[in-house]
């Protein structure tokens, strides 16, 4: 049996170092950040924050406010100071406080409202059946419930006179129906004048609006009708410039451009008159007819032109039958 050959542990350590030594050490690669996504179910799965934040936007948007926010949480402590979630969860935890407010306040209203119209139901089935003592405590119930509503109707009031006056004013007048108080009569008073001053606020807007959009539409009229000028299109400038004045009889430019028009409009007018009476003594009578309609579009009112086409009409009517008789005769 061979012995065991025993090297001094000073021998071994500098040959077990020399073996195991790496080359350059690497360092491990890095994933990209990723965050947790808790499931339905319970499970666990790891995300980026980018991945976390577009599935948290879709909850919020399918409605499941708290999934979306739970997911945002919880990628937050695991990747505390990630500016994006921060901003994020803050921004969705507020809105869905403010939004869970407003639906409380209105399932409020609507439980009140339909209270004060179930009592006096029940008040008049109570009259006909005045020996139903279960019909009685079923209406004092009722009655003692309403009135537990009074209260959270007045705090609904005084917290939305900041914020939605016209949800402030269903809370309190609710409140008040139901027990008259100095307290709702004084809020409503105050939620009343603001809901005023709101309105007169919209009304002028709206008025600013009209009068900006009627400003763009008599722009663009005038532009439209300087461009028919330069083409000789007096007429279709003129109606354009017919409608900018109804938008506004008082802006001078209208005014000074629809005078221009005009004037050139009665010149063209007066021409091609003059052209139609020069075409009938000489006896052209279908030219001078066919001029004078031409006038008569630019001047459809003219009365003294209409009546030149109505002579001429009879006057080549008249021709013609000769001319037909003549030919007849002929034959």
């Amino acid at each position: 049996m061979r012995a065991r050959i025993r090297w001094p542990a000073l021998l071994l350590a500098p040959l077990l170092g020399a073996c195991s030594t790496p080359g350059p050490r690497q360092e491990p690669a890095k994933s990209p950040p990723a965050a947790p996504v808790v499931e339905s179910t319970g499970r666990i799965t790891v995300l980026p924050p980018a991945e976390v934040i577009r599935q948290a936007e879709q909850l919020r948007k399918e409605g499941n406010w708290s999934q979306a926010i739970a997911l945002l949480q919880e990628a937050n402590r695991q990747y505390p100071g990630y500016g994006d979630l921060e901003k994020l969860t803050r921004r969705l935890e507020r809105n869905w406080e403010n939004e869970k407010r407003r639906l409380e306040e209105r399932i409020l209203v609507t439980e009140a409202r339909a209270m004060l119209k179930i009592i006096p139901m029940l008040e008049q089935l109570e009259r006909g059946e005045s020996e139903d003592y279960l019909l009685k405590s079923r209406l004092l119930f009722w009655r003692q419930f309403l009135q537990t509503k009074v209260e959270p109707l007045l705090d609904c009031g005084r917290a939305e006179a900041s914020r939605d006056l016209w949800l402030a004013r269903r809370c309190l007048q609710l409140a008040q129906r139901i027990t008259p108080s100095d307290e709702a009569a004084e809020l409503l008073r105050q939620v009343g004048k603001k809901i005023d001053v709101a309105r007169k606020a919209l009304r002028e807007r709206r008025e600013r609006e009209e009068q900006e959009q009627r400003a763009r539409r008599i722009e663009t009229l005038l532009s439209e009708a300087e461009l028919d000028m330069q083409r000789g299109a007096l007429s279709s400038a003129l109606l354009k410039l017919d409608e900018a004045i109804r938008q506004d009889p008082e802006n001078p430019r209208v005014r000074q451009l629809l005078d221009q028009v005009q004037a050139a409009l009665d010149r063209q007018v007066e021409s091609l008159v003059k052209l139609g009476d020069r075409l009938y003594r000489e006896e052209q009578i279908g030219p001078a007819i066919a001029v004078w309609e031409a006038a008569l579009k630019l001047t459809p009112n003219d009365q003294g032109v209409s009546e030149k086409i109505l002579r001429a009409r009879k006057v080549l009517e008249k021709l013609q039958q000769i001319r037909a008789r003549s030919g007849e005769t002929a034959h």
